[in-house]
């Protein structure tokens, strides 16, 4: 688990990630701006997201109030029980 305080730090130009591990990442406070390579995701304090492991996926913008917390999983552990309402964002083609 990680706690990344962004102070409106974007993704520099051309960086991806392109993580080992599922990941699941909420905006605890602030804005942001997610990009995938075919669409964006914008999101708002209390949004959160799941990222299948080498789903190419960068920051391309956020508040200077941003404030995420990111937990990072073994793959294949992203589907949540059927009780949870989730904001899940895969990559396409995955």
């Amino acid at each position: 688990m990680e706690r990344i305080v962004s102070r409106s730090e974007a993704s520099p130009p051309g960086f991806w990630y392109d993580q080992d591990e599922d990941e699941w990442v909420m905006l605890a406070t602030g804005t942001a701006t997610v990009a995938f390579e075919d669409r964006r995701v914008r999101l708002r304090s209390g949004d959160w997201l799941l990222i299948p492991a080498h789903c190419r996926h960068r920051v391309a913008s956020m508040s200077k109030d941003a404030v995420w917390l990111a937990v990072f999983m073994p793959t294949n552990m992203l589907e949540p029980p059927k009780t949870i309402k989730t904001r899940r964002q895969p990559c396409r083609g995955k």
